[in-house]
């Protein structure tokens, strides 16, 4: 959890492998972003407006792979944070 306000203007997800499934990034439980693997490989999102997870949210992935082989997706984000 983060003690400073976080905002957060850049999001690449990555599906290499080209696997079926699920990704959701959430905010204190709340989904903000939810996509099936199995639409992308390479997915990048870049925001004028940040995205804000202030001091004592949780932000939270979830990954769910559905058939064989690792479930190797990946997310990366970048921003700043405030007080």
């Amino acid at each position: 959890m983060p003690t400073k306000t976080l905002f957060l203007t850049d999001f690449v997800y990555s599906n290499p492998n080209g696997r079926e499934g699920a990704i959701v990034l959430l905010r204190d439980g709340v989904p903000i972003y939810q996509n099936r693997l199995e639409n992308f490989r390479d997915l990048d999102f870049h925001y004028v407006t940040p995205i804000v997870v202030r001091a004592g949210q949780k932000l939270e992935l979830s990954l769910a792979c559905t058939g064989g082989g690792p479930c190797d997706a990946s997310f990366t984000f970048s921003g700043y944070e405030r007080p």
